[in-house]
């Protein structure tokens, strides 16, 4: 099932179980997967996703955010670019990039 939310094409996973509340969560690969009660119909279920669409945006928005930070490396309050290198044999920082070896030992 697909849901547009602010001009945004969201991938929704229904996972259907034995409870009686409704979650909504967003994974890595920007998908929503939403949990809910077996007896809870998909009218139900997009009828909660216009209604929460101001929530659910602010949730796709930080998980965006959360895998753009990942590309880098934070240490002491500055942001560094991950380069992996095979060549090399220790750490070093250089010109706002981290320079490492493929296996850290």
């Amino acid at each position: 099932m697909q849901v547009t939310l602010d001009n945004n094409e969201i991938e929704v996973v229904i996972a259907r179980k034995n409870n009686k509340n409704i979650y909504f969560r967003f994974s890595d690969d920007l998908k929503l997967h939403i949990t809910c009660g077996i007896f809870v119909t998909k009218g139900e279920i997009i009828k909660l996703i216009k209604k929460n669409a101001s929530k659910l945006l602010k949730m796709y928005n930080q998980q965006i955010k959360i895998n753009n930070n990942e590309a880098f490396f934070n240490y002491l309050g500055k942001k560094y670019i991950k380069v992996e290198d095979a060549s090399i044999k220790n750490i070093y920082f250089e010109d706002g990039y981290i320079f490492y070896p493929n296996e850290i030992k």
